[in-house]
Order: structure tokens, then sequence, then C-alpha cells
């Protein structure tokens, strides 16, 4: 289906303070821009558990196409902080790909700080994802795709 017509994936599932596995090594909070993931890692409605980086190079369906600071003091709520991220990634999506997203075939989800996170951590990162309905090599960065 065409990005146009879809809306923007729904939450996959927010960062918790939790090991990542795979050659990423660390814990979630270390995701950063450019690591690619299976998308499956992260579809779910609560924290975010167990994510394994993968190499680029393997096939793959997810990627961190940009990493945002969100300045709230306050936790704004899940909705809220999913829905600000959402707003927040989209402009960056079409600078990553290199094509606007009305008019690609790649969509969007957003990883957002659990409260528990930004409260006991301090976690004020969202961490935009790219992702793709069939597995990719190498990176999707300016793939105007």
């Amino acid at each position: 289906m065409h990005a146009s017509a879809r809306l923007v994936a729904p939450l996959l599932g927010l960062l918790a303070l939790v090991a990542v596995s795979g050659c990423g090594g660390g814990d979630v909070m270390a995701l950063k821009e450019g690591d690619c993931l299976k998308a499956a890692a992260l579809d779910s409605d609560t924290a975010v558990s167990d994510v394994t980086v993968i190499d680029c190079a393997d096939p793959h369906d997810a990627e961190v196409f940009t990493e945002l600071t969100l300045d709230d003091r306050d936790f704004p709520g899940e909705k809220a902080l999913q829905t600000r991220a959402l707003e927040l990634c989209r402009p960056e999506f079409e600078q990553f790909v290199g094509r606007p997203y009305d008019e690609s075939e790649l969509y969007y989800s957003a990883l957002t700080p659990t409260q528990e996170s930004w409260e006991r951590a301090e976690d004020r990162t969202a961490l935009c994802i790219l992702l793709s309905d069939d597995p990719v090599i190498g990176t999707l960065a300016g793939t105007k795709r």
C-alpha cells in the first residue's frame, strides 16, 4: 500500500531501561541514527524489552532515521508524547529519505520514553523509525523511495 493511503504506523513501543542484544550492544537508550532493526521486535503496546541491532548490510525492515530531544519538564503522557514525536519525525523523514512522506512507499513510527525512563533516567529522547513492508539491504538514507 502506498504510504499516502496509510496512516503513520501506530505506536510500536516505548523506550525502556532494558538491554539491546546483537551487534549494537548496550541498552535500548543507546539506539542511534543509522541503526537497523527488524520491525517485529518493535511491535508492542508496552515497553520494548528486546531489540536486536543488526548490520544494515543484512536484510532488515526498520532503521532509526533520527533522534529527537524533547524539552518537556513533566511527562506529558504516553499518547501526547507519541503524537508529538510523530509530528516531529515527519519533516526529518523527507530529509533522510529524499522524498516527501506522502509520495513515499516507506512509512515511519516513533519510539518514545516510558514514564519510568522519563522520570528515573531523565530520558528525553524519541527515536524516529523508518519502516519498509519488504526487507531491504543497506541504509534507506537518500533512496528516494
